[in-house]
C-alpha cells in the first residue's frame, strides 16, 4: 500500500494551463519542474537544468474526469485512492490544529459544522461530510489554545497516551521540532498513505525526508501549505503608467531574474513629496519583510541544507555560489526602493497604490479580495537567466501532516487520512482556485498560470524548517543593512548548527 515513489503532481497543475488555452486540443506532457542538485557545487550563474523527467500517473483512470473549468484552472484527477471499503463504526477522528485565532495568516479549520455561503468552509464542510458517510466516522478537531501550547499538548498526549488526537496540523517548525524530539510517526510506516498519488505534495516528499524517513508532509488535507506559497504581487495600473512591459512575458520567456525586478522596482518608485527621499508618503518598487530572504535564496535555487546520496542533510551554504545569490539579494533588500520591515505597510501600501510590487503568500488575496487596484501575482524571480528553473519557498506558518507515535490505530488512521486529501483534491482544491484568483485583486488567467508554476516550482529548505543552530532566524533579522559581513554571520552560527544536525540524526537514526 505504500509507495515511496515520487511522481508529477506539477505535470496535473501545469496541465491546466494547456487546458484553458487549449480547450479543444490534447498538447504534449508537461515535465516536473525538479529542485536543484545541492549535491554538486554548481554556480548558481551556470545553467542549471531540470532534473529528470517523470511520467504522468500510469493508473487505470476510474470513472470521468471531474469538469471544473469553472474554477479557473483547477482540473481534478481522476485517479482514486487505494483503500479499502471500511466501516468505523461512528468513530471520533480528531485532528489537532492550531489557534485559528492566533493563526491569522493561515487557514486551521479542519472542521467546519454547517454550511456557512463562504466557499472555502462550505468545500470543507462537503468534504468532511462525504467521508465521515463512507466510512462512518466523525472528524472532529481540537484546538491549541494558546497557539504556544500546540507543541506541549501533542508532546502530552504522546506521553501519556491519552490519545486525545489521532493527527495533527502544525506549522511546518512545530511540526520539526516534534519530529526531533522523537514525538512523531515515520508516515512512510503508515499504511495507506500512497504518496505517488497528486493529492501528496510532492514539494515536501522530496525535501523535508531525512535518511529516506517522512516525519511531516503537505497534501490536499488543507489548503494551509497552498496558503502559504510565497508570490509577488504586483500593481498592473503602475506597470501601465511607466510605459514597461509586464512582467508576466518576462516569466514567460524566462527573463524574470533578480536584476528584472530590481530595474522595475527603479523605474516605478517616486519621491512624491519631494523631499529627497522615499518614505510611506511616497511609492516604493518593493515592499517586504525578512522572510523575504529565505524567499530569494530558495528561489535563487540555493539551500541552508542539502542532502546527500543517503538523504542525509549537510551545510550547503559554504560555496561561491551561495555568497554571489546573497550579495544580490542584499543589493535588492537594501535598496532604497525596497522597504522590508514593516508587515503591515505591505497591506496598506499594496492597497492605496505606494508600491510596485509586495512579496506575501497567497492567503494573502483572500484578505483583499474586494480591493480596488488590479494585481497580477508572479512567482518569485531566478537568480539570472541562465537558471533553469523557477522555485518557490513556501512560508514557515504552513501546517504539515504529523501523526503522534502514540498512536494505536495507525491502519485505520492511514485509510482516514488517505480519504481526506483525496476528497480534498476532489472538493477543497476546486473551490481554493475559485476562491483565490476570482474577485476584484486578481482577476486574469495569466495569474492562474503563474499560479500554477508557483505551486508546481515549491522548495522546503531544511535549514529553514529546523532551524538548526537558529541560522535561519539570524538570516531573516538582517533587515534592511546596507552592509552585511554574511561570511561572518554563517561561520559564527555554524558550529552550533553542525551540532543541532549530529543531535537530530542521532534521533532518526534511533528510530
Amino acid at each position: 500500500m505504500k509507495n515511496r515513489k515520487i511522481k508529477t503532481f506539477a505535470a496535473i497543475l501545469l496541465a491546466v494551463m494547456l487546458i484553458l488555452a487549449l480547450a479543444a486540443c490534447g498538447g504534449e506532457k508537461e515535465k516536473e519542474t525538479s529542485a536543484p542538485d545541492n549535491n554538486k557545487d554548481t554556480n548558481a550563474n551556470e545553467t542549471q537544468n531540470g532534473g529528470e523527467s517523470n511520467d504522468n500517473i500510469t493508473e487505470d483512470p476510474v470513472g470521468d474526469k471531474t469538469d471544473t473549468s469553472d474554477k479557473l484552472g483547477f482540473v481534478v484527477s481522476n485517479v482514486k485512492e487505494n483503500i479499502p471499503d471500511s466501516n468505523f463504526n461512528g468513530k471520533n477522528f480528531i485532528i489537532l490544529v492550531g489557534d485559528p485565532n492566533e493563526k491569522v495568516w493561515t487557514y486551521t479549520n479542519m472542521v467546519v459544522e454547517e454550511d456557512t455561503g463562504d466557499t472555502i468552509d462550505d468545500a470543507y464542510y462537503k468534504r468532511n461530510r462525504l467521508i465521515e458517510d463512507r466510512l462512518n466516522i466523525n472528524i472532529k478537531q481540537v484546538e491549541a489554545i494558546p497557539l504556544s501550547s500546540e507543541q506541549s499538548r501533542f508532546k502530552k498526549s504522546v506521553d501519556s497516551g491519552d490519545d486525545s488526537f489521532d493527527i495533527a496540523l502544525m506549522s511546518y517548525g512545530a511540526a520539526a521540532n516534534l519530529a526531533i524530539s522523537n514525538y512523531c510517526m515515520n508516515l512512510n510506516d503508515v499504511d495507506y498513505l500512497d504518496f505517488e498519488k497528486p493529492w501528496w505534495d510532492k514539494g515536501s516528499l522530496r525535501d523535508l525526508s531525512i535518511g529516506n524517513r517522512n516525519y511531516l508532509m503537505a497534501s490536499d488535507i488543507s489548503i494551509g501549505d497552498n496558503d502559504n506559497t510565497w508570490l509577488i504581487y504586483f500593481d498592473k495600473q503602475h506597470v501601465q503608467d511607466a510605459g514597461i512591459e509586464t512582467p508576466y512575458n518576462f516569466v514567460n520567456n524566462g527573463t524574470w531574474t533578480f536584476d528584472k525586478m530590481l530595474e522595475m522596482m527603479r523605474i516605478v518608485s517616486a519621491d512624491l513629496n519631494g523631499d529627497g527621499k522615499i518614505t510611506t508618503d511616497d511609492r516604493y518598487g518593493l515592499l517586504t519583510h525578512g522572510e523575504n530572504y529565505a524567499g530569494m535564496w530558495i528561489a535563487a535555487g540555493q539551500t541552508l541544507i542539502a542532502k546527500d546520496k543517503d538523504d542525509l542533510p549537510y551545510i550547503a551554504f559554504g560555496n561561491e555560489s551561495f555568497y554571489n545569490v546573497w550579495e544580490k539579494i542584499i543589493e535588492i533588500m537594501s535598496d532604497e526602493t525596497c522597504k522590508n520591515n514593516n508587515i503591515e505597510f505591505i497591506s496598506s501600501g499594496l492597497r492605496d497604490g505606494q508600491t510596485l510590487f509586495g512579496t506575501e503568500i497567497l492567503k494573502f488575496v483572500r484578505n483583499y479580495r474586494e480591493n480596488e487596484r488590479e494585481f497580477g501575482i508572479l512567482p518569485m524571480p531566478k537568480f539570472n537567466e541562465s537558471q533553469g528553473n523557477y522555485y518557490t519557498y513556501v512560508a514557515i506558518s504552513a501546517p504539515l501532516l504529523i501523526i503522534p507515535k502514540s498512536n494505536p490505530e495507525l491502519d485505520v488512521t492511514g485509510i482516514i487520512v488517505e480519504a481526506m486529501a483525496a476528497e480534498g483534491h476532489r472538493t477543497i482544491m476546486p473551490a481554493y482556485y475559485e476562491v483565490s484568483i476570482e474577485g476584484k485583486f486578481v482577476r486574469d488567467v495569466e495569474s492562474i498560470d503563474m499560479l500554477n508554476i508557483a505551486f508546481s516550482t515549491r522548495m522546503y529548505d531544511l535549514g529553514v524548517v529546523f532551524n538548526w543552530g537558529s541560522m535561519n532566524t539570524h538570516l531573516t533579522n538582517l533587515g534592511n543593512k546596507k552592509s552585511i559581513d554574511v561570511v561572518s554571520v554563517l561561520e559564527q552560527r555554524t558550529p552550533a548548527m553542525q551540532a543541532a544536525i549530529d543531535s537530530a540524526l542521532e534521533v532518526f537514526e534511533a528510530d
